[in-house]
């Protein structure tokens, strides 16, 4: 069995789970269809329309909206089709991608507005590191403690996001004042 790479939009993961976008994409694209460079199949996921088009050989399902001319990190995720038809090989320009996104899916997580004060890529490692290893340890992301800059949050979900909620915040769900919305890596879909 092998497996295609595709670009989806990350609004599409505000609905549904990586297994349930392969399910539509496979459901309106079928594998002959990638291995010929098809283009302009469209899906909508709750609003949000794309378009089968290509980077390189890569699959990009690209927003309509959008006009940039290759895909931006920040607004797009891969996803993984398998195909028990085809054998196929990475091109160099997928590999590229995979070091540019080295994860094949991203959550949203609100964090504290105090530890922004940090760069932000550090940031998503120290949250990486440390949930991973609360994670393994006990088969659940949620329930983990960080402090960072003597701020400790604890990670719960609200509403099917991810939140660092502060100790010391009473309120029940986050707030644009004191948290800000943050990508990182989903814990159910990589290995940690």
């Amino acid at each position: 069995m092998s497996k295609h790479r595709c670009l989806v939009p990350y609004e599409w993961d505000h609905y549904y789970k990586s297994s349930t976008i392969e399910v539509i994409l496979k459901k309106e694209i079928t594998c002959d269809q990638i291995s010929k460079k098809v283009t302009g199949i469209g899906i909508n996921v709750n609003c949000v329309t794309a378009h089968l088009q290509y980077w390189g050989d890569l699959p990009w399902m690209k927003k309509d909206k959008d006009k940039k001319s290759f895909p931006h990190p920040n607004e797009y995720f891969i996803v993984y089709i398998y195909c028990e038809n085809c054998e196929r090989h990475s091109s160099v320009r997928e590999e590229i991608i995979m070091e540019t996104m080295p994860y094949c899916h991203q959550v949203h997580c609100w964090v504290p507005r105090d530890w922004l004060e940090f760069p932000w890529d550090m940031l998503q490692k120290v949250l990486v590191k440390e949930i991973s290893k609360y994670y393994t340890k006990y088969g659940r992301a949620e329930g983990s403690a960080i402090r960072i800059n003597g701020i400790t949050a604890r990670l719960q979900l609200h509403n099917e996001t991810y939140w660092m909620r502060n100790d010391l915040d009473l309120q029940t769900r986050p707030n644009f004042k004191n948290y800000y919305i943050f990508h990182i890596p989903c814990f159910h879909c990589n290995e940690l």
